[in-house]
């Protein structure tokens, strides 16, 4: 069943935050009171009647709950001024073996895919992916450049001034500015539709409405809707084409990196050897991995040794941390004690 949305005018309904963007989403009435929802804040765990007005509003069946529905559009133009037709979006199902090469081969962890790319390099494997906003995690990342040969073309690209160009580009021209603005209300409008009602219900009561409203309103890699005036990551935009092929600065990287940089975007002679996964790599392989991501891994690597470090200096469990350190430290002696008697 649903039900008439009313419209709200005034200012002061806009401090209902989250609460009116879902009413708006679902098609709900009855809005939550003013006092509530002003000092609802992210640290403030929802009161049993705000909790039960909450559960009304996610339990809402999520056929309605789509990019084309009247609610999506009514909470989309809210960040809208532009009033862009937003048409529905229908993801490109992903299959098991790009799953696969995009867990083990590209990136190297588990990932929570919602969709794949529109087009694939000339090797067959995929160069981009659709993250899925709710499942596992909830950030406004939303479309993920996966293609190592693209990945490093991008990463050179950035470190030389790259992004910076663009932004000028973007400064100068009223078009593409325009398009900016279409690019984040469509990544808005596209992020609300893959939400699921059950998995969005414990990211409110973590985050609150106003946490919460503030991430599924974002445009492309997480902008605010009145940032418009940095592209903010190229790698996004790129991902973003390949996956819809509805993103024009996206494809104005595409089309730079293939004839300013001489890039050969759909795959060289050697870069299907880091994505195929029968091959067994070699130290001559063709293989890439992010400076961001070898940072990452070796922080970890160093922070898991001094800690497995400091367990063994301790008489611990070696894998053990926090509260479970004490609770092994008494097993481990008891342990030691046995076996020396």
């Amino acid at each position: 069943m649903m039900l008439t949305l009313p419209i709200y005018s005034d200012k002061a309904s806009k401090v209902l935050g989250f609460g009116h963007a879902l009413r708006s989403l679902f098609n709900v009435a009855a809005p939550l009171s003013l006092e509530q929802g002003a000092h609802f804040s992210r640290t403030q765990k929802p009161s049993d009647k705000r909790r039960k007005r909450l559960s009304q509003v996610l339990s809402v069946s999520s056929a309605a709950f789509t990019p084309s529905s009247t609610g999506s559009k009514a909470a989309t133009a809210a960040i809208d001024p532009d009033h862009f037709d937003i048409p529905p979006f229908r993801p490109t199902p992903a299959s098991d073996e790009d799953i696969a090469c995009i867990e083990q081969r590209q990136l190297g962890h588990p990932i929570t895919c919602a969709g794949g790319p529109r087009q694939r390099c000339a090797h067959g494997f995929p160069q981009a992916f659709i993250f899925h906003p709710t499942k596992t995690t909830f950030n406004s990342g939303l479309f993920r450049l996966s293609c190592p040969l693209l990945v490093k073309a991008v990463d050179e690209f950035e470190a030389q001034g790259g992004l910076q160009e663009f932004n000028r580009k973007l400064e100068k021209s009223p078009a593409m500015q325009r398009e900016f603005r279409r690019v984040n209300a469509r990544h808005s409008a596209i992020r609300r539709g893959l939400v699921d009602p059950e998995g969005l219900r414990s990211y409110v009561e973590k985050l609150g409405e106003a946490g919460v409203e503030q991430i599924l309103a974002s445009g492309i890699a997480g902008v605010s809707p009145t940032k418009t005036g940095d592209l903010k990551c190229l790698h996004a935009h790129l991902a973003d084409y390949l996956c819809t092929h509805d993103n024009a600065i996206g494809e104005e990287v595409y089309e730079h990196l293939r004839t300013n940089r001489q890039i050969e975007v759909e795959g060289n002679a050697e870069c299907w050897q880091q994505c195929n996964l029968s091959f067994e790599r070699t130290p001559s392989s063709w293989w890439y991995v992010p400076v961001k991501n070898k940072q990452k891994l070796r922080s970890r690597y160093h922070r898991r040794t001094a800690r497995r470090r400091e367990h063994r200096e301790r008489g611990v469990d070696e894998y053990g941390d926090g509260e479970e350190d004490a609770r092994q430290k008494g097993s481990n002696e008891e342990q030691r004690g046995t076996a020396a008697g």
